[in-house]
């Protein structure tokens, strides 16, 4: 089978982390993940002959390798940041899932006025850098963005939460009940 002329670009983000939900905001992710659902098989063969495992979850597509080129390192201090993203958008919001939406003044707010948000954000993203707590939650939700588990919609001050969002509390529960 002949695989379709977006196979460029799917590699692409699928190499560089980062998920394809079907819920995207953006067109061409939501075709992305309409071709690999429809030709799945034939992607998987392929990515296989180049080292790459496609994994499917509830909604949303990702990359494996079985010979990582990432150091244990890297692996434990990504794991360390899904945990402390996922600890505190579970205190924030303990029934965010897949399609929740929310505003940033929604999330500054809440911030602002839980101090307990307010040191799990430090956790992640220190103080003084960048200046303000405002200027912080930004540069949280742009690598929460970076790894596709949330998309900026009506001109980046709503967000939504993607299905790859899934993979996170999935991940935490497979860590937890080991």
């Amino acid at each position: 089978m002949e695989l379709p002329n977006q196979t460029a670009a799917i590699f692409d983000r699928l190499a560089k982390g980062q998920f394809i939900s079907a819920n995207s905001t953006d067109p061409n992710q939501r075709l992305y993940f309409q071709l690999l659902t429809q030709h799945e098989s034939a992607f998987s063969e392929f990515f296989n002959q180049i080292d790459f495992k496609l994994h499917r979850g509830d909604g949303y597509y990702y990359f494996s390798r079985s010979k990582s080129l990432k150091s244990w390192e890297d692996k434990k201090d990504r794991v360390e940041r899904y945990i402390d993203w996922l600890d505190l958008l579970r205190n924030w919001r303990p029934k965010l899932g897949a399609g929740y939406q929310f505003s940033f003044d929604e999330l500054l707010a809440d911030i602002q006025s839980h101090a307990k948000l307010k040191r799990k954000l430090y956790q992640f993203v220190p103080r003084g850098h960048p200046d303000s707590l405002a200027d912080s939650i930004r540069t949280w939700l742009r690598q929460l963005e970076r790894e596709s588990f949330v998309e900026p919609i009506d001109k980046g001050e709503q967000y939504q939460v993607l299905y790859a969002f899934s993979y996170l509390d999935h991940f935490i529960q497979q860590l937890v009940i080991r």
